[in-house]
């Protein structure tokens, strides 16, 4: 399970400083998601969870929610500002789905290092 946080968090961080950079293109790094079904049957990841597991699962969604909250209202912050030729506030979609993956990451690694 910490894996997949894991991979989650650096997918969502690297997209995050490529939308930045390279604007709508650098969204193209999302794609990244849909090998982790893939890498996890390869490593041999265990489909079942136990109860503990579905338990802090659940806790890191609520912590991903109120993360997110706030990174939206960041987002908002700086819409003004460009970089790289790119304003912040034209990508904020992107920006959004790549700190939801991101915050959901570090959520995820947060609660499950912690409990």
């Amino acid at each position: 399970m910490t894996f997949r946080f894991w991979y989650q968090a650096i997918t969502g961080l690297i997209t995050l400083l490529l939308i930045i950079l390279f604007g709508e293109k650098g969204g193209v790094v999302l794609a990244m998601l849909i090998f982790l079904p893939p890498i996890l049957k390869w490593i041999g990841v265990k489909k079942e969870w136990d109860e503990r597991e579905l338990q802090l699962f659940y806790k890191s969604n609520n912590y991903t929610l109120g993360s997110l909250i706030v990174f939206m209202v960041l987002i908002n912050i700086l819409a003004d500002i460009t970089v790289n030729g790119h304003i912040i506030g034209s990508n904020w979609l992107l920006l959004n789905i790549a700190g939801l993956v991101f915050v959901q990451g570090v959520a995820g690694i947060i609660t499950f290092k912690m409990n």
